[in-house]
């Protein structure tokens, strides 16, 4: 849904050049519905969002918006997105603190990795190093 003042849509009265910032979400929204469900949309403490940035989404955004225009005669010249949240340093924050811990997980797990390798490469090189050095002696002492 196009984020606009409180007069709406041109059929409602606003009229303004181009609507580019939009609210979206996901299954949030029926075909026969006007109305905009998605995120935080009945806290009336939310008048923030954050960014969307999945490419993977944009294009059926971008869909919407362009069906948008063709219904309300509207004009999207370059549509920035928005997830509706009451908080979006708070949600920015738990991303973070996610993106963190997944972090320090793999960096867990390539170190773990790293050390078997190694613990590995260390007892089967000096396994035959023993049995080399075993054979030498025995040549020697002939």
């Amino acid at each position: 849904a196009p984020i606009t003042t409180r007069l709406g849509l041109p059929s409602q009265g606003s009229n303004l050049a181009s609507y580019d910032l939009w609210a979206v979400g996901v299954n949030c929204c029926t075909s026969g519905d006007t109305n905009f469900h998605c995120g935080e949309y009945d806290n009336v403490d939310a008048r923030a969002g954050l960014r969307q940035v999945s490419a993977e989404q944009r294009p059926y955004f971008r869909l919407a918006v362009q069906q948008a225009e063709a219904a309300y005669n509207i004009e999207a010249n370059h549509p920035i997105f928005f997830y509706w949240v009451e908080d979006p340093v708070r949600q920015k924050t738990l991303f973070f603190s996610a993106a963190f811990g997944n972090w320090v997980l793999a960096n867990g797990l390539h170190f773990g990795m790293n050390t078997f390798c190694i613990v590995c490469f260390v007892v089967l090189f000096n396994s035959k190093t023993r049995a080399a050095d075993t054979h030498l002696k025995m040549g020697l002492n002939a």
